[in-house]
């Protein structure tokens, strides 16, 4: 019976403990008689025929941590605003559109800060020799520098993140400001008047608060900001330099990519010298810059009439001068430089927000599970990322080009482990004299398609977590979390078409790209998981038999084929479990293949699928004609041997048989079949219970290919358990047989359950093939009140005791997530 207290997940050592089963599968079709001897035959006859893999056919592995960037290029790309070319005209020289360079004003440049032009490019080239020198040299810098951090503790990490974030509110208001006069189409008015306020609000606080004595100094504080800075950018860009294939590290993707970091840092870094006179400074600024009439580019008020007037402000931005050329230009490189820059600035508030540790699920900031996995799922095996932040939010996609761009940042984070695991055994880290709090990160060795089989254990046991490290330090802590909050969906996802963007301008019109711009990873499983928990909060707190964390989740593909028994068999020894689980494995992943391999041959039409099926055709009429052949036999062979019998009265009742036996197997298994599509041994089935009685495939694996499918096909669908389904008609296929726990992981869709007012509600996240980015967060509610929300499949009633649970699409709030829903026998209608 299980305990009240919350689950804590199992220690590396504790393999015996009894694991979670997974929901129960569907009894996959046997081989029939002939199919067994023609599969016997068939495998002893290619064993020998199984293609060797000898060293010469082997491909060289790929280098994912490497990276051959130069300083001087690095430099050019942050001084382009002083020698702009577009990367079009840099493209077409023989052109002659572009026969002089211009000189124009940078974002994050420094002048506003009273900097010369020969000290920010000093400090520009401090901080591309630290960043090219990280990227180069993987080895270098991974580890988080012990540096003392006062306390030991989240809380003056969560005051140094607090301080980093005011002083990005100061360089966000600068470059609106610039953005505003020069590419009004990419100026945000909300974070201009956000952030202005914000800055007021700041420096009326520390006014209040100036006479108070600290126990730091201004520059030791500053000395923990920097490290932190330089440690968060450096493994930004090496994500973002190595998410890029090895071609196409060293272009202008990754000189830009270094180019806006280096320029930000330096920024920030400058602005921390004297807050508080920088703040006021940019809001002065802001405010005159504010006066100037703004014209949103996207309103409905129409083209302005009017060019308003040069204030001092303005005159200021142009240079004192207003040459149109010179001006669209300036529009051009800004555009061009925030390109990047956006995400880039992004993803490093992402990683503080994270480091920050404001969880909406507990009252301090010391429990907590951040974990991503990268599994398959689906019936062809695809590849599905789902990541679980420290607040508890869910983030998905299942963009195959994504994963492959994720690949470093996983590769990165795995280096990063190993290295905190080799410095721990080299100095073992003293122990804290508080036991009651416990901090360790949980991974596996990524496996590769390459690296993985049938028979590996790496494919049949994800209970058993390959290493596991203990954090005895605030500063190891970060260590790990910031690699782990980089290697994040909401970073990653939007890199494929950044760097298409980027790189587009490079070929020459009729050009085509010899290779790929993006990593070309192959596909990879990865499991990382780093948890927090306080074990007095642990007792006291209450857990739930039908949740659990995505690290106890059971949505990946080789959990689900593992069977209803795994849970009884883990009960007793150890070593036949895994036996077992691995024949059982085997066996039902040969089931699923042959099934899959079936059901790639349907045909789906807009209200049907349609099913070759002419060896059920051709036995049908091959007994009927048995039967009328057989009827003409004993007509003309009995002939008056049988008194008073007429023998064709006997062909005329097997005539009869033959032809009922054909209206009967033409009318058993589907509503409607036309003559022609008989005769042509095809059959269309227009329900689930239609194609299971033609296939004998079970109807849980036919649901769970047309959810697979159903972005790359045209088939619609109708009730009365369709909801799963996007595409709906009242005339479509119908889906008459209702979604259980296990097709709906194997198919991609992960209920979630959240807590509403009315109760417990479940929320599902769609990482179904063909999703770009999904995800569930706790400021649902807030998403929801300012439209800027999406019809959701939920699950509202969750009280009835037969485990069917009505599910529909709607708009839905809620006021907190409780876990991943679990529940195995659970089917939804």
């Amino acid at each position: 019976m299980r305990g009240k207290s919350r689950e804590i997940p199992p220690a590396p050592d504790a393999g015996l403990a009894e694991a979670q089963a997974p929901p129960d599968g569907p009894d996959l079709p046997k081989l029939g008689l002939f199919k067994n001897v023609t599969e016997a035959i068939r495998k002893r006859f290619n064993n020998d025929d199984q293609p060797t893999h000898s060293a010469e056919g082997t491909k060289s592995p790929i280098n994912f941590l490497t990276a051959n960037m130069d300083v001087e290029a690095a430099m050019a790309s942050v001084l382009a605003h002083k020698n702009f070319r577009p990367l079009f005209a840099k493209s077409n020289e023989a052109s002659g559109w572009f026969e002089t360079a211009l000189k124009l004003r940078s974002l994050d440049n420094l002048e506003s800060f009273s900097i010369p032009d020969d000290k920010s490019e000093a400090l520009w080239r401090l901080e591309a020799e630290r960043l090219i020198s990280g990227v180069n040299d993987m080895s270098a810098d991974v580890l988080f520098p012990e540096i003392g951090i006062p306390g030991g503790d989240y809380t003056f990490l969560s005051s140094l993140v607090t301080d980093i974030l005011a002083l990005d509110n100061i360089c966000v208001v600068d470059n609106e400001v610039l953005a505003r006069e020069f590419v009004p189409e990419m100026h945000s008015t909300e974070d201009f008047d956000r952030g202005r306020s914000y800055l007021r609000q700041r420096m009326t606080s520390t006014r209040q608060t100036k006479t108070h004595s600290q126990a730091l100094t201004k520059e030791k504080k500053q000395d923990y900001m920097f490290a932190l800075i330089d440690f968060i950018t450096l493994n930004l860009a090496r994500t973002l330099v190595y998410s890029a294939s090895e071609a196409t590290r060293s272009t202008s993707w990754g000189y830009s990519c270094i180019a806006c970091i280096v320029k930000y840092v330096a920024k920030l870094k400058v602005v921390a010298r004297d807050p508080v006179a920088f703040a006021a400074k940019c809001l002065d600024t802001a405010d005159d810059a504010a006066k100037i009439p703004y014209k949103n580019p996207g309103g409905d008020d129409g083209p302005s009439s009017e060019t308003p007037q040069p204030t001092g402000m303005r005159t200021r931005l142009y240079g004192g001068h207003g040459n149109q050329f010179s001006d669209k230009m300036q529009a051009f490189y800004c555009a061009q430089e925030m390109l990047v820059r956006i995400h880039i600035i992004n993803s490093i508030k992402y990683v503080l927000h994270g480091l920050q540790g404001q969880s909406y699920l507990t009252a301090t900031t010391t429990t907590y599970e951040i974990c991503s996995v990268v599994y398959e799922t689906g019936l062809e095996r695809f590849r599905t990322w789902v990541h679980q932040e420290r607040d508890g939010d869910l983030q998905g996609t299942a963009c195959q080009k994504s994963l492959a761009m994720a690949r470093p940042a996983f590769e990165l984070l795995q280096e990063t482990a190993r290295a905190l695991r080799e410095k721990q055994k080299q100095q073992p880290p003293l122990r804290r004299g508080d036991e009651e709090h416990r901090t360790w990160l949980r991974w596996k060795d990524i496996i590769s398609d390459e690296d993985n089989t049938l028979g590996s254990e790496h494919n049949i046991d994800d209970h058993l977590l390959d290493h596991s490290i203990d954090m005895h330090s605030i500063e190891e802590i970060i260590t790990i979390l910031v690699p782990l909050l980089t290697a994040s969906p909401q970073i990653i996802v939007s890199l494929p078409e950044m760097l298409q963007a980027v790189t587009i301008t490079e070929n020459k019109p009729g050009q085509h790209q010899k290779s790929s711009l993006s990593m070309e990873a192959g596909r990879f499983k990865a499991f990382f998981c780093l948890s927090a928990v306080s074990l007095t909060e642990a007792e006291a707190g209450l857990a739930s038999e039908d949740t659990s964390s995505l690290s106890n989740g059971l949505m990946t593909r080789d959990k689900l084929l593992r069977g209803p028994k795994v849970g009884q068999i883990r009960g007793k020894t150890f070593m036949s479990s895994q036996t077992n689980d691995l024949k059982h494995s085997k066996s039902h992943l040969q089931a699923l293949t042959r099934a899959n391999h079936e059901m790639s041959k349907w045909v789906y039409e807009e209200n049907a699928v349609m099913v070759d099926c002419k060896m059920y055709v051709w036995t049908t009429i091959f007994f009927a004609l048995v039967l009328a052949v057989g009827g003409v036999a004993i007509g003309f062979t009995v002939r008056d041997r049988i008194k008073a019998v007429d023998p064709f009265n006997i062909t005329t009742y097997c005539w009869v048989l033959a032809g009922f036996s054909v209206l009967v197997a033409k009318s058993v298994r589907v509503e409607i079949w036309s003559w022609r599509d008989f005769l042509r041994g095809r059959v269309r089935c227009r329900s689930v219970t239609e194609l299971h009685s033609v296939t004998r495939i079970p109807g849980p694996l036919i649901l769970c290919k047309l959810l697979d499918t159903e972005n790359t096909t045209i088939l619609n669908t109708r009730g009365p358990y369709n909801a799963v389904f996007q595409r709906r008609n009242d005339g479509g296929f119908s889906i008459d047989t209702p979604l259980t726990m296990w097709t709906m992981l194997l198919s991609g869709l992960i209920m979630v359950m959240v807590s509403t007012t009315q109760g417990p509600a479940l929320v599902c996240l769609d990482v179904r093939r063909g999703t770009r980015y999904s995800t569930i967060s706790h400021d649902e509610i807030v998403r929801v009140r300012t439209g800027r929300t999406r019809e959701r499949l939920v699950c509202v009633d969750m009280t009835r005791s037969d485990s069917l649970l009505p599910i529909q699409r709607t708009n839905f709030e809620w006021r907190a997530m409780v876990g991943i829903y679990r529940k195995r026998e659970a089917r939804f209608i």
